[in-house]
């Protein structure tokens, strides 16, 4: 989110984040704590290509919001079509949502736009426990909290325990190249016993040949 030119605002929650874009008419989802750039981007493309079609393209109006045409590893194309395959990723994915805060536009940022081509305001909707929290470096305790709901306490579940799984085969496969020490020791002194017991066979049938041929009387 540039400061120059702000186009939305951002929500840390306490297990969350919410990304808000100027004049988007979606619900927002609930983004990690920590944000990975794929997400975000999706989320960005996602929010900024539907208020740039609501307000505007929809109404055959010149695109009047500046985007950037690549975050992270995206590339924004089609602006009608990018947002609709954006928000089809992020669903895939199961992601909770937020709540629909719709009109979303606390510095006028598509209100002013809208009047410049002769469409109606676009009045913000104050939520002012909620507005004075937007864009903080944090989540402090006492700010922003949000219901976790079942099924995302279940999702957290499951993913603990995939976590826990990975760490245990990680485990298992770094064990796989040693070797116990007593099975090494057991392994390396097997040849030694059969090679020092099979000269002792051969020469017990040698003494025993012997005893044969000096009891046997000599014929003459």
């Amino acid at each position: 989110m540039s400061k120059v030119y702000s186009i939305g605002d951002w929500y840390f929650y306490q297990n969350h984040t919410v990304i808000r874009i100027y004049g988007c008419e979606l619900t927002p989802y609930r983004l990690h704590r920590y944000v990975p750039m794929r997400l975000f981007a999706l989320e960005y493309f996602r929010q900024f290509g539907n208020a740039d079609v609501f307000h505007f393209s929809s109404r055959g109006k010149k695109a009047q919001l500046k985007v950037r045409n690549q975050l992270g590893p995206f590339i924004y194309n089609k602006r009608e079509e990018a947002w609709q395959e954006a928000d089809k990723m992020l669903n895939g994915l199961g992601l909770q949502t937020s709540f629909l805060w719709a009109p979303y536009d606390p510095n006028h940022f598509i209100s002013l736009r809208r009047v410049r081509y002769r469409l109606a305001n676009y009045d913000h909707v104050r939520l002012p426990h909620i507005e004075q929290y937007a864009n903080q470096l944090e989540w402090r305790e006492g700010t922003l909290e949000e219901a976790t709901t079942q099924e995302e306490l279940a999702q957290r579940g499951v993913r603990n325990i995939q976590k826990m799984a990975d760490f245990e085969l990680c485990s298992q496969v770094f064990s796989l190249p040693g070797t116990p020490v007593g099975a090494a020791a057991s392994s390396s002194t097997a040849p030694q016993k059969t090679a020092q017991t099979t000269p002792q066979v051969t020469s017990k049938g040698k003494e025993k040949e012997m005893e044969q041929e000096q009891s046997t009387p000599i014929a003459k």
